[in-house]
């Protein structure tokens, strides 16, 4: 019984040191990771981490630099290894734009160190030869890997620079300046600030709701959707923005016509668009541009004086 029962304790042993970071158990999970640790000999597998990278080539202190740099990476999914591995590369599409002078890479090869998971290399895009609200892609290939394998399914990448910031409907929330331009006199003046705040339902399923100040006092009220095509648009052809006036209780204000709706700045944001503004049974009306620029994420707005309709007269 004693023999017996040294037998099943020398197999336990055995059993528990051969499941414990075997090479063997590494080969059949080789996306494992064991941290604090290297193997030799051990399946490794190097891709990159997305076949699909985005690079944002933002504004700093609203202007662009005249160049911007960042990494690119690659991966070993397995353990890290106790010897450098050295990853290969070629570009197979730059879909027109030209190595060296839209962007540069920084090494014609990924390294990664010994006991590293990670290897990169910079690539340096260059401000100006890229167009704003570009976005320019390419594609890098792992060609080969000494000291690992390659992944089969993960060794393509498509790299898009884009150059602005991507179009973020949550940004579009808080305080703004609003200007004025009259399209027919080519006058302009101060009207905000106002707020925009978020809402949505069927007719405007990335809604902004405006409040306040853009044509008379704090009911002045304007509906407009964030489209997926980088531009503001109202569904209606008409709007009330204001349903009672200070001077004349009994008319409302409209907007109508909307057209030249678009963002000029992803970033801050800043939008434009131009509308009629008439009374209501008054046959008169001015063409209107708005530019809307965001200068807050703050939700109180301090009350001010009327900004502009006072000083309109019909003929």
């Amino acid at each position: 019984m004693k023999n017996v029962t040294l037998s099943l304790l020398f197999l336990f042993i055995l059993f528990s040191a051969c499941k414990k970071n075997s090479l063997s158990d590494i080969a059949n999970r080789p996306y494992s990771q064991f941290e604090n640790s290297t193997v030799e000999g051990a399946v490794t597998k190097v891709r990159f981490e997305d076949t699909d990278i985005l690079i944002n080539f933002i504004l700093e202190n609203d202007t662009f630099p005249d160049f911007f740099t960042t990494t690119l990476s690659v991966n070993i999914f397995g353990a890290p290894l106790n010897h450098d591995v050295i990853v290969n590369y070629e570009i197979i599409d730059t879909m027109g734009i030209k190595l060296n002078r839209e962007f540069t890479l920084s090494d014609t090869k990924f390294i990664i160190p010994a006991g590293f998971l990670t290897g990169s290399i910079d690539i340096t895009i260059s401000n100006t030869e890229m167009p704003v609200d570009s976005l320019t892609p390419f594609i890098l290939k792992l060609t080969n890997v000494q000291g690992a394998e390659l992944d089969t399914f993960y060794k393509e990448n498509t790299v898009k620079l884009y150059k602005n910031c991507l179009l973020d409907y949550e940004s579009f929330e808080g305080i703004y300046n609003v200007s004025v331009c009259n399209l027919d006199d080519g006058s302009n003046w101060e009207a905000g600030p106002s707020k925009i705040e978020l809402f949505s339902d069927s007719d405007f399923p990335m809604g902004l709701l405006i409040t306040g100040y853009f044509i008379w006092n704090e009911n002045d009220t304007l509906r407009l959707n964030l489209e997926p095509d980088d531009t503001i648009i109202s569904p209606y052809r008409f709007q009330t923005v204001n349903y009672q006036l200070p001077d004349n209780p009994d008319k409302g204000v409209f907007f109508g016509y909307f057209w030249d709706e678009k963002i000029i700045n992803n970033c801050i944001p800043i939008f434009t668009f131009s509308t009629q503004l008439t009374f209501e049974g008054i046959y008169c009306y001015w063409d209107l541009k708005y530019t809307f620029e965001k200068i807050s994420n703050s939700d109180t707005l301090k009350a001010q004086n009327p900004p502009f309709l006072h000083n309109f007269k019909c003929l």
